[in-house]
Parts: C-alpha cells; structure tokens; sequence
C-alpha cells in the first residue's frame, strides 16, 4: 500500500516537474513573441512619422498584446500555440494612409476665415505657396476646388515626372509615382480668377499686388488737350502691293533715283526708308517687297507707318499680297490711298479693278461712291504723279499728324544686318517719338547699346534724330528683329537690367513649351506601353524584360517603315540681313514638296563658316547662302559661290554637306526641288573629269608623320585641286583589263583633295601623262593600284 501509494506520488511528481517545464518554455516563447511585436510596432510608427500621422505604441505604460496568426509560423503545424514567436511578415509595408471626412476637411477650411492672402496680378500662384500662405491643407484646397468647380493648371515641369513613372509594375517605381503625383498637387497653378473664387467662399482676405515692372515699353498716346499742343510731324508713308506692281518704280520717280535696276531678280528684298520733299513738305517713305514670303517685313512697316499708298498693276489686277496688304493697313489703323498703276498699258480697265477691290477686299474708292481715294498712275511714265502727291500731303493733313520732340526716343526697326565694314550691327529704323542723339542708351528687343552713330539715308552722318526721320542706328550688341520697338533709356545698367528680364522671360518660355512636348512624348511611351502589354501581359514579369524591350524596338521599327518614303531636309539657313533671314526661314517652313519634308536647324545672319558646316553635317544637311557675303553687295549665285572660301568647300563636300548660293528665293525653291528628286529617285549622274593610278605610295615624317602620300601618274583628263574626288578599288583582283576591269571597281572613298604637288611644288592642276603627288582628306586607307577619279554630279 505504502508502496502503491509512493509510486503514485512519484508519477505526480514527475509529472508536475513536465508541466512546470512547458509553463516556463510557454513563458519564454510568449516573452519573446510579445518583444517582437513591440519591435515591428515601434518599426512602423517610426515610417509613420515619416509617411504620415505618428501612432503612439507606448500608451497603457505595457506592452502592445501581439496580433494572432501574425508570425512566421502563424497557421502551420509547429511553432508556439496562438501564433506567438517570430517577426512581422510586412513590418517594412507603408501603413495605408487614414481617409479623412468631408466634415472634417469643412471645419478644418471654416478655421481659415479672416485669413489674409497677398498674391500679385498676372503671376500663377502655386497651390503650395497658396496653402502654405494661409497655414492650409494642399487636399483641403483641392477639396475646396472640387466643390467648387475650380481646376487647377498643372505645372508641365512635375507633370513629366507624373507622365514618366506612369504604369510602372514594380514597389519602387509605384513609390515614386506617389511622390511625383504628391509634388504634381503642390506645384500645380492657381489663375486669378481662381483665387478670387476660393479666396471669396474661404472667407480670405485677399490683397491684390502689382509686379514689380522692368521692361519698358513705348508710352501711350496723350489725351487730345496734350497731343495738340505737340508740333506737327511728317507723315510715314508705306507702299504696298503684290509683286511686279511697280512699287519701286513709283518711289523711284517720286525722290527721282534709281533703285529698281539694282533690286536681286527685279524683286525688293529688304525694307527701304527714305525721306522725300514733295512741295515743300517732309515724307517718309517705306518700301516693302511684295512677294509672299515677305509677309512678316509688310507686317513691320503696316505697323510704323500712317498712310498706305497700295500700288494696283490695273493690267493684272487684284492678287494674294493685294489682300494681304489691305489687311495689314486696317489692322495697323493706317489710311489707304489706292494707286491704280500701269495706266498705260493699252486694253487695260481700271473700273475692272476698281470692281474687284470692291467685291474681294470690300474697299470701295471714291470712283464708285465709296470713301477711299484713287488716283490713276504710271510710275514709268510718270503720269498723274502730282494728283497722288497732293492726295498723300490731304491725307496727312486731315490725321493731324504730331510728336514730341522733348520725350525719350521712340523708333521701329525696320531692317537689321551685320555689317563688318561699319564695325558692327547696322539697324534701319524710323523714330516715332522724342529725339534720339548720339551717345544715347537704347534697349531694342534682346538687346541693347549706346548710339555710337546715327547715319541718314544718304549716307551722311547726323547728330540727332526727331519724329519721323528715317535713320541707319550702328551701336548695338547684337542683330534683333525687325519690328522690334528701339527706346531709349536713362543708363546702361537699366538696359542690361530690362534685357535680363526679356531674356528670362523668353527662356522660361521656350523651356515651358519644350516641357509640353516632353509631356506629349512620355503619353505617346505610355500609350505604347500599354498597347504592347494589353497583347501580352506577361511581359510585365521582371523576367520578361528583355521581350518587351524588344517588343519596343519591334514598335519603333514598324513606325520608322511607316515613315520611309519621306525625306526631311535639314537646313541651315544663312542670310545677309535679319529681314531677308525671316522671309526665307517663313518659306522653308512653309513649303511643300512631294514625298519631302523641311526642317530648319538654324536661321544666321552673315556668311558661311565652319559653324554652318558642322550644324549641318549632324544629319547630312543643306547650307542656304542667301545674298549672304561678309562686306559686299555683289550679286548672282556665282559670285555668291565664289564669297566662299575653297577650305570652307572643302570640309562641306567631306562632311556630305551641299551648299545652295542664290540671292533670289525663286532660285532656291527650284534647287531644292531638284534636290528632292535626286533623293528620292536616286538620279545622280557622275561625270568623271580625269583619272590618275596609284602606282606607289610614300609616307612623311616629322610635323606630317602619318600622312599618306600616293604617287601618280594621270591617264586621262585631268585632275583639279578643287574638284571633288573619288577612289575606286578592284573589288576581286584578277588578270583582267578594260572595260571588263573597270566593272569590277567599286568606290572606296568621295572627298576632296587636301595636296596636290607636281615635284616639290604645290599646283592647282595636273595634266594627263604627268606624275603627281596626291594626299586626299581624311583618308589614309589609299592602296597601290587604286584610281583615283576627278568627278562632277549633277541630276539626270
């Protein structure tokens, strides 16, 4: 019995001492759960204070009770009762951010009443910089304008990065979407008309500011008391018309010179302004050329000028620019005096252009019971001069035409070049107001300068200048534009202050307009992403990078052959004033050629230089020398040819650069309509102009170590330093000669000639049956038994 009962004793024991071990094991795996917890808890709340509202872990002054089923080894077979032990499985996830009710976000705006808000006119206000004014939520104002109806401008600079991370797969990328939406809200833009609509339902006050003002500008006309007590001006007066009208013809006869016959092509190609006396009395007379692509030098002097006479060739009738120029007067608020030209002509009928103006330009002359004077003219002949003089000075007369001397100056550019023999930029100019004198600070555009000298437009040189005198101005930094206002202004350092500020103002411009265009190109990648990867989603896998990058190129390739077929001309285009720059870049832009397409890569002013050649050797493109030559008047294609240096020839023709001289814009339009079809269908045909075999080969040493020499003799024509080359190569050598030999040669090399030396002497040209040594541009590769071809390429 004592031993039964001692057994059982002992079994207890021993089975208490078991359950006393698994109480203290339970106790330290609880501990250890429950620490562990605590940790991720505490991990978390540390992100929070970094993503968002910061959770207090340490309340209750005990530790926060771990969540069930949350460990490693939560819902699996081994591991501690109730899921306790081991870390969170997603300690490092960001918590989801806690939605906050409509009624909350109204009491939180209803707290910002009586606020104030001080915002400047004409400036976008950010809605960061808007929130940040009035101690606000950026949601809460987004709320506001949501209930509102109020929408904000994006700003292109953050909505690119929004654009670029769009459709991204992976955590790293969705993160930085996240941030680049939340800097996209901030940095959004508020109207003013916005601003007054939130700032009137937030119960804001609002302060209303002015920017700060840096430009200047040409002052406004007085009222009537003040401008009658200003003397008495001439009158500007503009010629107008299409082309071949006789424009020039008819100021030729009216200041008795003679200007036509030197005009490119019969045709005026820069603004003229010159001053007449007719009766006794000052005009000022502007000439504008007719052809359309001078629209833009029309536009300048409608813009200067107070009376337009519109010169109408009664043998051809109402034209393109005769509209255009009719529009240009009435937008520029100037009278038009119509000149029926060309009277002379036998069978012409005036009432029939007086009928066409009528019904095409709804301008009807006094002939025809209307209100604009006619006067029936032949500039040649110098008919009925004296009746459009005497209506010019009535016109003038009726305007009450007025200046004032006493004010800063006030000029229109009309026409702007770089002129090396007056040591600098000459800009043709007609002053509207006040009196410009030498030794004066002008801003004009982009740039400014102190007035050096003023020259008249006989050539003399004047001290001052008063409303309206035409005037050439030598003194600024820079060509500008013609058309911008010429102002003068109090110090050189308000000038470079107000050119600071236009800059600026231009670049944030360009950089605005580049960002849209950035934006538009990441939609069309994201457009393309997605139509790639609705067709295969797996492709979406980090392991299938590779085939949608391929995918990609496949995407590329197929648009690029949608495309083959067009050509696009890349052209740098040159030009000897800032005028004639404008009209022929309006024409590249604005042409059209079958199966091609332009693209202007840079507009200059002056003559060709290594610059040029390079800008258009990037994509093989085409130099236009357009009546541009350093110093000189000289015209016609060849001399224009010629204005160019042979090293200048030399490094285009190596580059594949072509070089289109021309001083008339007819000209050029004809040659790169050929240049299209040599493109497009391949015609080229070669003259070869002379022949020479390499027959040995020499190298230099020294200051010329690794130049190659190959020494040859001709064995047909001739060959010229200045000619373009080429080298052909047997392709196969075999024992073959003649014609069955030549068929086999293939072309290795197309440049030019870097020296050309018959002896020791350096020589312009080698004859057939001389030797000669010959070292070829940029081409070191040259082999015995080659020939070389002196060739010329022209179309089929």
């Amino acid at each position: 019995m004592h031993t039964d009962r001692l057994q059982m004793l002992l079994r207890g024991g021993a089975r208490a001492v078991h359950y006393a071990r698994q109480k203290r094991q339970a106790v330290a795996n609880f501990s250890e759960s429950r620490a562990a917890d605590w940790c991720g808890r505490r991990s978390r709340d540390a992100q929070q204070t970094v993503f968002g509202t910061p959770r207090s872990f340490a309340t209750g002054g005990s530790l926060p009770r771990p969540r069930k089923g949350v460990g490693n080894n939560a819902g699996g077979k081994s591991g501690a009762r109730s899921g306790y032990g081991g870390n969170f499985q997603n300690q490092n996830a960001r918590p989801q951010a806690r939605a906050v009710s409509p009624e909350v976000r109204r009491m939180r705006l209803e707290r910002l009443r009586g606020k104030k808000l001080e915002v400047v006119q004409g400036t976008p206000l950010a809605v960061g910089k808007f929130a940040d004014a009035i101690q606000a939520n950026v949601d809460d104002l987004y709320f506001a304008a949501s209930e509102l109806g109020v929408e904000f401008l994006e700003n292109p600079q953050y909505a690119l990065r929004v654009a670029k991370h769009a459709g991204a797969a992976d955590q790293k990328s969705r993160r930085q979407l996240q941030l680049a939406q939340t800097e996209a809200r901030k940095h959004a833009f508020i109207g003013d008309e916005e601003v007054e609509i939130l700032a009137a339902e937030l119960g804001l006050e609002l302060i209303k500011t002015q920017p700060k003002v840096i430009d200047v500008k040409p002052a406004p006309k007085p009222e009537k008391a003040v401008y009658d007590t200003w003397p008495a001006r001439p009158p500007v007066v503009t010629i107008m018309g299409h082309v071949d009208h006789g424009k020039t013809t008819l100021l030729d006869a009216l200041r008795s010179t003679h200007i036509a016959a030197g005009e490119a092509g019969g045709i005026t190609q820069a603004i003229g302004a010159f001053e007449v006396g007719l009766q006794g009395k000052s005009v000022t007379f502007l000439d504008t050329p007719g052809h359309e692509a001078f629209t833009s030098m029309r536009l300048r002097g409608a813009t200067c000028t107070d009376i337009v006479v519109l010169v109408v060739a009664v043998d051809s009738g109402v034209k393109a620019q005769t509209l255009e120029a009719i529009s240009h007067a009435r937008a520029a608020g100037a009278s038009i005096i119509v000149a029926l030209n060309k009277v002379d002509v036998v069978g012409t009928d005036p009432n029939r252009v007086m009928g066409e103006l009528a019904s095409e330009a709804e301008l009807i002359v006094e002939q025809v019971g209307g209100d604009t004077p006619c006067v029936p003219i032949s500039a040649k002949q110098r008919t009925n001069l004296d009746s459009l003089i005497e209506m010019i000075l009535l016109q003038a007369e009726i305007l009450e035409l007025r200046g004032n001397p006493a004010a800063n100056a006030e000029a229109i550019c009309i026409e702007a070049r770089l002129d090396p023999k007056m040591g600098g930029v000459i800009a043709n100019c007609v002053n509207r107001q006040g009196t410009l004198h030498v030794g004066d600070v002008v801003v004009a555009g982009t740039t400014w300068g102190r007035v050096r000298s003023l020259i008249s437009f006989t050539g003399g040189h004047l001290k001052q200048v008063g409303p309206s005198q035409p005037f050439a101005l030598l003194g600024l930094k820079e060509v500008l534009q013609g058309g911008e206002d010429v102002i003068q202004v109090e110090s050189e350092s308000k000038a470079q202050e107000v050119v600071a500020f236009r800059q600026k103002k231009i670049e944030d411009q360009l950089a605005l307009r580049d960002t849209k265009i950035a934006i538009g190109r990441a939609h069309a990648d994201k457009r393309t992403r997605k139509e790639i990867l609705s067709n295969d989603p797996s492709l979406l896998h980090a392991k299938n990078k590779w085939k949608l990058a391929k995918a990609w190129r496949e995407h590329a390739d197929a648009e690029k052959q949608q495309q083959e077929g067009t050509i696009t001309l890349n052209l740098v285009l040159k030009a000897d004033t800032r005028g004639g720059a404008d009209a022929l870049m309006h024409t590249m832009e604005g042409m059209e050629l079958e199966g091609a397409q332009t693209r202007v890569v840079h507009v200059g002013i002056g003559a060709v230089n290594n610059s040029d050649i390079t800008l258009a050797a990037v994509d093989k493109g085409i130099v236009i020398n357009f009546c541009s030559q350093a110093g000189s008047g000289a015209k016609g294609d060849k001399v224009l040819a010629n204005a160019i240096s042979p090293a200048l020839k030399a490094e285009a023709l190596q580059h594949g650069v072509t070089i289109m001289n021309s001083n008339v814009i007819f000209r050029l339009l004809e040659k790169l309509e050929e240049f299209v079809e040599l493109k497009r269908t391949g015609g080229e045909v070669i003259t070869v102009l002379g022949k020479a075999e390499v027959r040995q080969l020499f190298g230099l040493s020294g200051k010329a170590s690794g130049t190659v020499v190959a020494g040859c003799k001709v064995v047909d024509g001739s060959l010229k330093r200045s000619q373009e080359v080429r080298v052909m190569r047997m392709s196969a050598p075999t024992g073959e000669t003649g014609a069955a030999a030549e068929s086999k040669l293939e072309q290795v090399f197309r440049g030019s000639i870097s020296s050309l030396k018959h002896l020791r002497d350096e020589v312009p040209e080698i004859k057939t049956g001389m030797e000669c040594g010959i070292v070829l541009t940029d081409f070191p590769s040259i082999a015995e038994g080659d020939i070389i071809e002196s060739i010329e390429s022209k179309l089929a």
